[in-house]
This record gives C-alpha cells, sequence and structure tokens, in this order.
C-alpha cells in the first residue's frame, strides 16, 4: 500500500500530499468492502440455500431472478415493508426495547 501512497504523490499534483494519498487509500478500500461484502452476502446466502434445498431434494429459490439470484434483495424488500405491530394493552417502550436488551446481554455474556 505504501508504494501506491507513494506514486500518488509522485505525480506531483497539487493540494496532494502524503496525508491526502493515505486519505484517498482508505476511501478506496473502504468503498471497495462496502460493495463486495454485502455481494458475498448475498451470494452466500443464495449458495446456502441452494446447497440445504438440494440436500432436502427441493428446487430452491427460483423466483425472484434468473436462478433465484435476487432472493436476497426479495427477502430484504419483504423484511423493510412488514408492518410494525405493537398490541395494544402493551407498554409501547418496554415492548420494543426488550428484543434489543437480550441480544445485548446475550452478547456481553460472549465478552
Amino acid at each position: 500500500m505504501q508504494e501506491i501512497i507513494d506514486y500518488i504523490v509522485s505525480l506531483n499534483i497539487p493540494l496532494i500530499n502524503e496525508g491526502v494519498a493515505r486519505f484517498i487509500m482508505h476511501v478506496v478500500l473502504a468503498s471497495i468492502v462496502a460493495v463486495v461484502a454485502p455481494a458475498m452476502l448475498i451470494i452466500l446466502t443464495w449458495l446456502e440455500r441452494k446447497i440445504i434445498a438440494r440436500i432436502q431434494d427441493r428446487i430452491g429459490p427460483n423466483r425472484a431472478g434468473p436462478f433465484g439470484l435476487l432472493q436476497g434483495v426479495a427477502d430484504m424488500v419483504k423484511m423493510f415493508t412488514k408492518e410494525d405491530i405493537t398490541p395494544a394493552t402493551a407498554d409501547r417502550v418496554v415492548y420494543n426495547i426488550a428484543p434489543g436488551l437480550s441480544v445485548i446481554s446475550a452478547i456481553m455474556v460472549l465478552r
């Protein structure tokens, strides 16, 4: 990575010193991670569903997009459009905070 930073600095572009070149490298690397990580998540989830379907002698995801590749996107849209229902007699704050508190306490036990 230092070689790339040295190359950017050696281009003699005004206002680009080593600090700016390092910042540019971090932005580029963060952008790559921000694109590759979700893509890998979708692909690996699709692959897992296909393998599990094969084990169970089913077809697996095949409705959303070609070969079911957009199933993850369809699941995401489905989750974001679900209605949030709180029972009328429930304490709204406690009802909505309880799942988060249980997850946080489980994570704290692991530490």
